[in-house]
């Protein structure tokens, strides 16, 4: 990171964002869920302020152990609790006598709890310490007080120090233990900018990297033997590399899947999926371009961002400096936000929430109406449910902050994607889904075409929507089959002479090649296939086409075809 969270020094001079189914048929099949973006506004979420006036926090997170209480991380070297909304007094954790915390980016940065920390309150720190090299990243182990699980022991057990000599930025400084029970860590490339030693690419330093450790097998830690360079040139603790500064990572709790924000140089925020033994490009790349030259770099084995945005602004966030990792939300309160990656930029701040749909390549913004404090990291629950955290300079108030629907709004969870067959082969088939599934103050819920209604032949999408509150979803009806090849329809139906129009011929069985005719003195310009049921037709009517009625006649490759007698009309 440019900064703890971001480029902080330019942050000073910018305004932060305030200014800143079951079905009925026996031949339905479920597909995995797909999530559709519901559009430049996103889920109706707003922020419920938890606590306020933490010191520089950097991190909330939980226990796992029942209790539900939250943990945050305070860079100056403490983590506090959080229990029943209540900010304890006493610090869990104070270790400030040994965290190097002078420098913006460094401190004590993060907590992870032990999956089995109910019963063997382990817990471990990241930070950057003040021996036996200054600012050299530490993890390390600590144990709650047995009579007291709300303090937790100073005695401390080192289990690794990385040497980080540069610059006292670009530590990364994340830890968390992964579904398979090893613990994760996330290392900067070693800080100044450009990355000047190259650690990012080089396999036999731990700087720029993913690692991953195994702490219940011998002291100091055990190598995991799927490791990717076990037995071969490279680190061993390495799980993945050519990362720039990974600040925030977090696991999909349903997928185990590993989303990672790294934090570009000064053009590009990236987000990526972490996979074992994936090199991620820094600093051969920022994001998904090479870096000047800005031509002809060797792309050949790494691995592209699933997405990407500019510090001007694009794939759907306005603009940005730093990007904050979140998660894939697997919470209850807010239907439509389940399986969206949601995560921030520190420079547009927490009036700007954002959410990603895989595969997809826009964000949608979510307007939360906060007032744009600068976005630390994000926290989740027991159950799932997602937290922001503020910083405390730049206008942050040292926030956690709880994501919440927002108040008098409607959401929907729309049934997953349904795939049937055309079992009587007469292109089209009548389809049973559940209804959407409302959170909020939502009203009577209609879907258009509604369920049990008869879809054609491909894919057609259902809009579903709330009458008040503003919720809205959608999903996709796809019928596999064959269909008779007919012309049902225009839109427009008509147009007047001289006119260029594109016009949707509706139908069943067209097939990608087909071509389209409107009589004479008719041009057809072009004819895109959207699916089996529509053609976009490109014309242009002559002055001198004659006023009537047209047949449309809709030709496939093989030969085939078909006729709606007087399915557009020159006027």
């Amino acid at each position: 990171m440019r900064s703890l969270f971001g480029r902080v020094g330019a942050v000073a001079g910018i305004s932060l964002v305030a200014a800143s189914l079951s079905t009925g048929l026996a031949a339905t099949r479920l597909r995995p869920r797909q999530d559709v973006d519901r559009g430049t506004t996103g889920a109706p979420i707003e922020l419920d302020l938890v606590v306020s006036g933490l010191e520089r926090p950097v991190l909330v997170t939980n226990a796992g152990d029942g209790t539900n209480r939250l943990f945050a991380v305070e860079k100056e070297g403490q983590i506090r609790i959080i229990q029943n909304g209540q900010l304890l007094a006493t610090p869990f954790l104070d270790i400030e006598d040994r965290v190097e915390d002078s420098g913006n980016e460094q401190g004590l940065l993060s907590v992870a709890f032990h999956p089995d920390y109910e019963t063997n309150r382990r817990f471990f720190v990241f930070y950057t310490g003040r021996t036996p090299v200054e600012g050299g990243l530490v993890i390390a182990e600590y144990q709650a007080m047995a009579g007291n699980p709300n303090v937790a022991s100073t005695s401390e057990r080192r289990i690794i120090e990385i040497d980080h000599s540069l610059a006292d930025n670009h530590n990364g400084g994340l830890l968390k233990f992964g579904p398979d029970g090893y613990l994760y860590a996330s290392t900067g490339d070693g800080g100044s900018a450009n990355d000047p030693d190259e650690n990012g690419q080089d396999i036999e330093e731990l700087l720029g990297k993913i690692l991953r450790f195994d702490v219940n097998g011998a002291q100091p830690y055990a190598i995991p033997p799927d490791n990717p360079f076990v037995g071969v040139d490279g680190r061993d603790e390495i799980y993945a590399y050519g990362m720039r500064n990974t600040w925030r990572y977090s696991f999909d709790r349903v997928t185990g899947d590993l989303w990672a924000g790294d934090v570009g140089q000064n053009q590009y925020e990236e987000i990526d999926i972490i996979t074992k033994g994936g090199n991620y490009g820094w600093k051969i790349m920022e994001g998904r371009h090479c870096r000047p030259p800005t031509t002809g770099c060797d792309t050949s084995g790494k691995i592209l961002p699933v997405f990407e945005y500019s510090h001007g602004g694009s794939n759907g966030v306005s603009s940005g400096c730093s990007v904050t990792g979140g998660y894939v939300y697997r919470g209850t309160a807010i239907p439509s936000l389940v399986g969206k990656y949601v995560f921030a930029d520190y420079c547009l701040g927490s009036g700007q929430i954002l959410s990603l749909a895989r595969g997809s390549d826009t964000a949608v913004t979510m307007p939360t109406g906060a007032s744009g404090e600068p976005v630390v990291s994000f926290g989740e629950d027991e159950s799932g449910e997602l937290y922001v955290v503020t910083d405390s300079v730049f206008g942050g108030r040292g926030g956690v902050f709880k994501i919440v629907l927002r108040d008098g709004a409607c959401d929907l969870r729309c049934a997953a994607d349904v795939v049937v067959d055309d079992t009587d082969g007469d292109g089209a088939e009548a389809v049973t889904f559940d209804s959407p599934s409302p959170t909020g103050e939502c009203s009577a819920v209609t879907c258009t075409p509604a369920s049990g209604s008869e879809f054609n032949v491909g894919t057609t999408t259902v809009e579903c929507a709330s009458q008040t509150g503003g919720g809205s979803c959608s999903f996709s009806v796809t019928v596999e089959g064959t269909a008779p090849l007919a012309v049902t329809g225009c839109t427009p139906p008509s147009a007047r002479r001289k006119a260029s129009v594109t016009v949707a011929v509706a139908g069943t069985g067209f097939v990608q090649g087909a071509t389209v005719s409107f009589g004479s003195k008719i041009t057809v310009q072009s004819v895109t296939f959207v699916s089996p049921t529509r053609l976009d037709v490109n014309i242009k009517i002559k002055k001198k086409a004659s006023r009537s009625a047209r047949d449309v006649v809709v030709t496939n490759p093989d030969g085939a075809s078909a006729t709606g007698i007087g399915a557009f009309t020159v006027e």
